[in-house]
C-alpha cells in the first residue's frame, strides 16, 4: 500500500460521516484489514416506499418530502458542496465540485493539509498538499478511495445524495430558517450491537436541500449545498 494511499485514508477518515443513514453502520474497511467484530452491524430498517400518484400507507408525507428534495440533486447539472466537521482540538473541512459533464473535483483539509481528487467517468488523479497531479489505477486502492470519498460528502457519482430517511424516521421540529429554507429536525434509529438513535437537520428550499446539519456529541457538522445548476462549475478541468 503507497504512502500517498494512507495518508489520504487518514484525510478521508477525518471527513467520514460514519453513518449518518448512507450506509450500514461499521461495514466499510481498508483493504487487507478484516472488520473488528464490533463493525458488524444489522441490517437497518428499509426506506421509506415511493408510489406514483400516493403516499404508502403509514408514512409521514412529510418524511418524503424531504426524502424526494435530497433524491433531486441527482436531476441537477452542477452544485457545489461545503463541509465543516468538529474535531478534538481542530475542524476539518471540505469543498465538492459536482458536474454531470465535468465529473467531481473535491478538496479536503485536515490539520491544515490539503488534499484534491478529481475524478470522471474513466479516471481518478489524486493532489496531496504541494505535489503534482496523479493517477490513480483501478484495483482496490481506487475502489477504497472513490468509497470515502462518498462518505465523507454524501455524493455518489451521479450527484446523489446518499442519505436515505430509515422506516423508523420522524420529523421531531419543523420550523422557518432565517436563510428562508424549511428545516426539519430528524430522528431515525439504526440497529447495530447496541441501538444508535442519529439526530440531524435537513434544511429545504425549492425543492432542493441547501443543507444538512448532523448533530453529534463532539459538535454539529455542517453540509451546506450552493451554486445549483451553475454551468460555471467545472467548465474546465482542473488539472490544466
Amino acid at each position: 500500500m503507497s504512502r500517498s494511499f494512507v495518508v489520504l485514508c487518514f484525510l478521508l477518515g477525518a471527513f467520514s460521516l460514519v453513518g449518518f443513514g448512507c450506509k450500514e453502520r461499521g461495514t466499510a474497511s481498508l483493504p487487507g484489514r478484516a472488520a473488528s467484530q464490533n463493525q458488524i452491524a444489522a441490517t437497518p430498517p428499509p426506506p421509506p416506499v415511493f408510489k406514483t400518484g400516493g403516499v404508502e400507507k403509514g408514512t409521514d408525507p412529510v418524511l418524503l418530502q424531504i426524502q424526494q428534495a435530497l433524491n433531486n440533486l441527482a436531476k441537477t447539472e452542477s452544485y457545489q458542496l461545503d463541509v465543516q466537521i468538529p474535531g478534538r482540538g481542530s475542524q476539518s473541512s471540505g469543498r465538492l465540485f459536482y458536474s454531470k459533464r465535468g465529473g467531481i473535483h473535491a478538496t479536503l483539509v485536515a490539520d491544515g493539509v490539503s488534499t484534491q481528487l478529481y475524478s470522471d467517468a474513466n479516471t481518478l488523479w489524486v493532489k496531496y498538499a504541494t505535489t503534482s497531479w496523479s493517477t490513480v489505477p483501478a484495483g482496490d486502492e481506487r475502489t477504497s478511495i472513490e468509497t470515502m470519498l462518498k462518505q465523507a460528502f454524501f455524493s455518489s457519482e451521479t450527484g446523489a445524495n446518499t442519505l436515505v430517511l430509515t422506516g423508523n424516521a420522524r420529523v421531531t421540529k419543523e420550523e422557518q430558517d432565517p436563510s428562508g429554507c424549511t428545516l426539519y429536525t430528524i430522528e431515525q434509529t439504526f440497529f447495530v450491537p447496541t441501538t444508535i438513535t442519529e439526530r440531524f437537520a435537513v434544511c429545504i428550499a425549492g425543492g432542493q436541500p441547501t443543507s444538512i446539519r448532523y448533530i453529534r456529541p463532539e459538535g454539529t457538522t455542517v453540509i451546506q449545498y450552493s451554486r445549483i445548476n451553475d454551468p460555471s462549475i467545472l467548465a474546465t478541468s482542473p488539472l490544466e
